[in-house]
């Protein structure tokens, strides 16, 4: 499911205005004409008294669909409401208000309809090209994968630094991986998402990349080190997957519904990003040992 996103200046434009509110409160009903400036976000209410108009009022909106959700801050009141858009603009809006900033109390109802807007009908044709040329010049999304597709049998290639390479055939399975022969190499596993902490322990069902966290604790552990690899610590592998080679996996990965791995490679570091102690000790890489049935992302690349 796609997420709201804040109105972009031509939609701000377009609802940018003199608007006639009416509210339906507890104590009474009220009347009040409010200019929404479609430039700062700053909202103009008249008819408001003097006690209730020291701070200024203030206003956002964001979009779904076509479906436009509006926050205006008047004197004591927010007022929270949505309204369906044509083209870009929308001319009303319905919804609830409230009083309180922590312990907001709902205090009645509120419509308001666009009375005077600032910008002419025959100037919203220009507007929408302006914005269409505005979204297709955006960047394309970082490629993403979904978690369940990740869970299966794999081959793990670990190259620590000054260290032969080695491999273990490792399974992903729910929150957990671990080799399917000896010596064991065990841990967690996950998906993490670009812009989010990487302290943030919940299980996410895609992510632009993956990692991996070996366990002393669960892998085997002698003199030689852990799965006789050169360390006797935990260490972590941060890294990003990738979709087999054929347009449309790559674009798959490009939808918010996320594509197919391939394959995976990133670093190996020990310590965490909470202590900011992590020191980089090599390289990884992930290879899918064994193509999932009926897979068409895997079938299109002849080196998997």
């Amino acid at each position: 499911m796609s997420a709201a996103e804040d109105l972009g200046p031509e939609e701000r434009a377009a609802l940018g205005g003199v608007w006639l509110v009416d509210l339906d409160l507890d104590d009474g009903a009220q009347s009040l004409s409010c200019h929404l400036d479609g430039e700062t976000g700053i909202a103009t209410a008249s008819s408001l008294p003097e006690s209730l108009s020291q701070k200024k009022p203030r206003w956002t909106a964001t979009v779904l669909e076509d479906r436009v959700s509006l926050r205006l801050e008047i004197g004591p009141w927010q007022l929270r409401g949505a309204g369906e858009r044509d083209g870009l603009r929308c001319a009303a809006f319905s919804g609830s208000v409230t009083e309180g900033a922590e312990d907001a109390v709902c205090v009645g109802r509120f419509d308001m309809k666009l009375s005077m807007p600032s910008v002419a009908a025959d100037e919203l044709p220009a507007l929408a090209e302006k914005a269409a040329a505005r979204i297709a010049a955006r960047p394309a999304p970082p490629p993403r994968f979904r978690r369940a597709e990740l869970e299966g049998r794999w081959r793990l290639l670990v190259a620590f630094e000054a260290a032969a390479p080695r491999v273990f055939d490792v399974v992903l399975s729910g929150r957990r991986f671990t080799s399917e022969s000896s010596p064991l190499l065990s841990g967690s596993w996950g998906l993490w998402e670009s812009g989010t902490k990487k302290t943030d322990s919940s299980v996410k069902e895609r992510g632009t990349h993956v990692w991996l966290r070996v366990s002393r604790e669960q892998s085997n552990c002698t003199l030689a080190g852990i799965a006789d690899l050169p360390t006797h610590e935990s260490f972590s592998l941060w890294g990003r997957p990738v979709a087999a080679a054929s347009l449309q996996a790559e674009l798959a990965t490009r939808t918010e519904a996320g594509g197919v791995a391939a394959s995976a490679s990133g670093h190996l570091f020990a310590g965490t990003s909470i202590d900011k102690e992590w020191v980089l000790l090599g390289d990884w890489s992930l290879q899918r040992s064994r193509m999932a049935p009926g897979d068409w992302s895997l079938r299109d690349d002849p080196g998997v």
